[in-house]
């Protein structure tokens, strides 16, 4: 059996304090081989630092704070291309709002690598 693809997962925030680490929490429990990735756009509601404090001690949680640009247009593709770099092989984005359900990855990651078997 080969090796599961490496998995990241993004989350482009902007005041997202209340929900960010609840999902990403929510997201890391579904896999062991999935990692998240926030994108924030430096909230001043400090959602940037509550996830780089706990990226600190959860590896498979990752921070893009970006300091200089706006809009959930860029976030997305900054969020792809960091993902890229830390050598995901399988991206999937989400919303932080709770308007993704973060229990329907696992159906969405079962067809992706039903479609990826010979």
């Amino acid at each position: 059996m080969p090796p599961s693809p490496r998995i990241v997962c993004t989350l482009p925030t902007y005041d997202e304090v209340e929900n960010v680490l609840p999902v990403s929490r929510d997201l890391l429990d579904l896999r062991p081989d999935l990692e998240v990735l926030v994108i924030d756009d430096d909230s001043p509601d400090g959602t940037w630092r509550v996830v780089a404090e706990a990226a600190e001690t959860e590896p498979r949680l990752h921070l893009l704070h970006r300091r200089n640009e706006r809009g959930r247009g860029s976030a997305g593709r900054d969020g792809f291309l960091r993902a890229l770099e830390l050598g995901a092989e399988l991206v999937i984005e989400m919303d932080a709002d709770g308007s993704h359900d973060p229990s329907s990855v696992p159906l969405l990651l079962e067809r992706l690598e039903r479609e990826e078997e010979p």
